[in-house]
């Protein structure tokens, strides 16, 4: 069977070089196979040899298993005819003698050649269907090979879909089990701390994870979170979403939950945390600033760039009448009278075009119909791309002020008011004084009257000043500012002066009318604004800025003299400690005394100043030339600090021992800044506090800490 299968198998193979079964020409191979058969048989042996049929089996199965079923059974009844005419007594001819034993043997060559013909052939149908069965099963093989391939490429894309999620996901089953987590997850999971063992959760419950949470101290979102989650995979909800807080210690955050079911046959959920701090904090600066904006007094306002009304804040019903429902939607010509709807149009056009306007006046008009005076700021609103897609405009209502600026006018001019007011003639000749001039300059209305203004006049200011003064009166009918008077008792003090030109209603001047304010107290106060700008309030030291100053100075000397200088940075030790336990009185009062106790350590030029807390900088100028001697005088000066801070001092009734840590760097001889000068001495500083406190140390550069 095995050797007939190995033939069939290279009777397929050559199947192209052969002529197609049972066909005509197949019928014509199986009569040369016979002939073949014939020949041979005649050619090797003499006709009464016997054995006639053997001659003719090769023919048939050949036949059979080269041509097909009929030509191997047409050459097996040929067969029978040729051995009965050739090899059958008398031989060469149809006429037997023995007809009995020749019937027989042809029968059974004949029944031989059936069984032959159906037993290949049936072989041959086998094979054929084994054939197409072995084709079938290499589709189907092939086809199994592409759809594993394409699942595996459907997994993979698949899970870099799911690793490439920015949210942290996991994917539970029907128990809330962890069955598989993205790589956002296992990153949230790493950066937060978590153990080797549990930063992909695989294998736990995450809704016992939730319940473990109840004992915290915000156990609220967990409640909601495993109840949510419960409620998604029993089929209850489809959808699950829960905002919560997951801050940790340097940072706030916040976090979105959402469940999902998984789809499918297999029972479970998806469990995605998205971060949305960043929206959180957006919301966040926008409800405060729409705060502001429903808390202002102002009227601010939103409008398109054709002029309708997008915003209306609490502060616009106020100054307008109009809520918010009657004015959105509308037109701005709503609240604009009709004299100044042009201007509008006019300034929505220089919004178009990016120009915003600050503080610019004008009318606009109230529900009931009443006009007010306003103070309008215009701004182009933008898109992300910078286009301008709005305006929004804040108004003010100054009808107020406008009618208090009209009383301030009429005031100018009036002469009872509470500053000292003059009126002349033409010719400077004094007519009238109120009160106040005669509290200001000590002159009485009587003594006054009659004399010319320059009865006031001081001395101080040259011929020059008056005339560039009388110049700007005669041109603009108006002068101010400051000037040195005489009083009566011969006191010089600073007034601020206003003369106004009154015109008769031809143009011509009739009188002048002054208002001198005694700015001496305001003068006092700039001297005092002066001394705080450069001295510390609290200790009357020098400040940083003046500290920079001098420093500067005391480089630029240093450089000239060719000498050394030191800088010395003091830091007070555990000061907090104070503040905390007597309170900032007593901090303030030790850092008072530590600023006496520093004055009484250094020379008269020398300078001592606070840089601010319970910090304090000494500059010690003109040291010796010698950069050793020089490190001597100044640690000779810095052990003198130590001990003298270290003294015990009084404070409200409390002894307090305090000691100071001192860094001190050199200069003179080295090209340096005030700024590099101090960060030196600061890193003394330090070292010395790193050495225990209350001692002093030297800057690398020139002395070894």
């Amino acid at each position: 069977m095995d050797s007939m299968f190995v033939i069939h198998g290279l009777l397929h193979k050559a199947q192209p070089y052969l002529p197609r079964r049972s066909s005509f020409a197949a019928y014509l191979v199986a009569l040369a196979l016979t002939a073949l058969a014939l020949f041979a048989r005649l050619t090797m042996a003499p006709v009464d040899a016997g054995l006639q049929y053997v001659t003719f089996f090769p023919a048939v199965t050949l036949a059979v298993v080269i041509c097909g079923f009929g030509p191997g059974l047409m050459v097996t009844f040929i067969g029978v005819a040729l051995a009965i005419y050739f090899f059958v007594p008398p031989y060469y001819s149809f006429a037997v003698i023995d007809l009995k034993s020749s019937f027989w043997s042809s029968l059974f060559f004949m029944a031989d050649g059936l069984i032959v013909c159906l037993s290949i052939e049936a072989m041959h149908r086998y094979h054929l269907k084994y054939l197409a069965e072995l084709a079938e099963a290499k589709v189907s093989s092939a086809r199994m090979a592409a759809l594993n391939q394409a699942l595996r490429d459907s997994e993979a894309f698949s899970r870099s879909v799911f690793d490439s999620r920015a949210e942290q996901v996991a994917v539970l089953n029907a128990y809330g089990v962890i069955m598989d987590v993205n790589d956002a997850w296992r990153q949230f999971a790493d950066e937060n701390g978590a153990p080797d063992d549990a930063q992909t959760g695989v294998g736990l419950n995450y809704l016992e994870v939730c319940k473990a949470a109840l004992g915290q101290a915000d156990n609220v979102g967990s409640v909601k979170a495993a109840t949510g989650i419960e409620a998604v995979l029993c089929g209850v909800r489809n959808e699950f979403n829960l905002e919560y807080p997951c801050h940790s210690p340097t940072t706030e955050r916040w976090f979105n939950m959402r469940v999902t079911p998984l789809q499918g046959t297999l029972r479970g959920a998806v469990v995605a945390h998205e971060n949305i701090t960043s929206r959180k904090a957006m919301e966040k600066t926008l409800l405060h600033h729409a705060a502001i904006v429903e808390s202002s007094e102002d009227a601010i306002i939103g409008k398109s760039l054709d002029g309708l009304i997008t915003s209306w804040n609490r502060g616009a019903e106020k100054l307008f009448g109009y809520c918010s429902d009657e004015a959105v939607g509308k037109h701005a010509f709503l609240m604009i009278p009709q004299a100044y709807q042009e201007e509008e149009r006019k300034v929505l056009e220089q919004v178009r075009n990016g120009i915003a306007l600050t503080h610019y006046q004008t009318v606009s008009m109230r529900k009931d119909g009443t006009l007010i005076d306003i103070s309008v700021t215009l701004s182009p609103l933008r898109d992300a791309s910078g286009n301008v897609v709005g305006a929004s405009k804040i108004a003010r209502d100054i009808t107020e002020q406008k009618r208090v600026e009209q009383e301030l006018r009429i005031a100018a001019t009036a002469f009872e008011a509470q500053e000292g007011m003059i009126v002349t003639d033409a010719n400077n000749i004094i007519l009238r004084v109120n009160q106040a001039f005669s509290l200001h300059t000590g002159y009485t209305a009587q003594e006054a009257t009659g004399q010319h203004v320059r009865l006031l006049k001081s001395g101080r200011h040259g011929p020059t000043f008056y005339a560039d003064m009388w110049k700007i009166i005669h041109h603009t009918g108006f002068w101010q500012g400051e000037i040195w008077n005489r009083r009566k008792n011969g006191d010089v003090y600073p007034e601020w002066l206003t003369i106004t030109a009154v015109k008769s209603l031809t143009g011509d001047v009739t009188h002048y009318v002054g208002t001198h304010t005694d700015i001496t107290t305001r003068k006092a106060a700039e001297d005092e604004i002066k001394h705080l700008a450069f001295y510390d309030p609290l200790t009357r030291l020098p400040n940083r800025r003046l500290l920079m100053d001098r420093l500067q100075h005391a480089l630029s000397t240093s450089s000239r003299m060719e000498r050394e200088g030191a800088l010395m940075f003091i830091d007070l030790d555990n000061f907090k400690t104070l503040n905390d336990t007597l309170g900032h009185d007593a901090g303030d009062l030790l850092l008072q005394q530590v600023a006496q106790r520093l004055c009484t350590c250094v020379r008269e030029g020398d300078t001592v100043a606070r840089q601010g807390g319970d910090e304090f900088v000494v500059i010690l100028e003109t040291l010796s030339e010698n950069t050793e001697d020089a490190v001597t005088q100044a640690d000779s000066v810095g052990m003198k600090i130590l001990d003298t801070l270290g003294q015990p001092y009084q404070l409200a009734g409390h002894m307090y021992f305090c000691t100071p840590s001192i860094g001190v760097t050199l200069f003179g001889r080295r090209e340096t800044s005030a700024e590099n000068l101090l960060k030196e001495a600061d890193k003394a500083m330090y070292l010395a506090k790193s050495a225990g406190r209350n001692t002093m140390r030297f800057f690398s550069t020139y002395v070894s800490s």
